[in-house]
């Protein structure tokens, strides 16, 4: 799996491909048991989080988010990874017609050639 870190003030990034593992059972051989606990529930939180303030926002109260979660409970999604901004701009460049990628590639051209003139 590519790890990407990125350091936004200095606008640098780093990328290395790190196995953590196909399932739980390698997660656990990998790390032991404590560390792929501890991992798996601070990743819950987080998308529990998301959840508990999306109801909030969406103009519930605490007492009627508690009670729905009693009375239903909460599953975590089973999301993938987040794409980085380089994978979103090929995704929608190969999702482009040829002859708009053409047009679009002659614009990205053109404003490098800008901003090669003007360093």
């Amino acid at each position: 799996m590519k790890i990407t870190a990125k350091d936004t003030k200095k606008d640098v990034e780093v990328s290395v491909d790190f196995d953590f593992g196909d399932n739980l059972e390698e997660v656990v051989s990998k790390f032991g048991d404590k560390a792929a606990f501890k991992s798996a529930v601070a990743g819950l939180k987080v998308q529990f989080r998301g959840w508990l303030l999306a109801q909030f926002v969406g103009g519930k109260s605490a007492e009627t988010i508690q009670s729905e979660l009693n009375a239903n409970g909460w599953t975590p999604s089973e999301r993938k990874a987040r794409a980085t901004k380089l994978d979103k701009l090929r995704n929608f460049m190969n999702s482009m017609p040829p002859e708009e990628l053409v047009a679009f590639l002659k614009e990205q051209q053109k404003r490098l050639a800008a901003a090669a003139k003007a360093a």
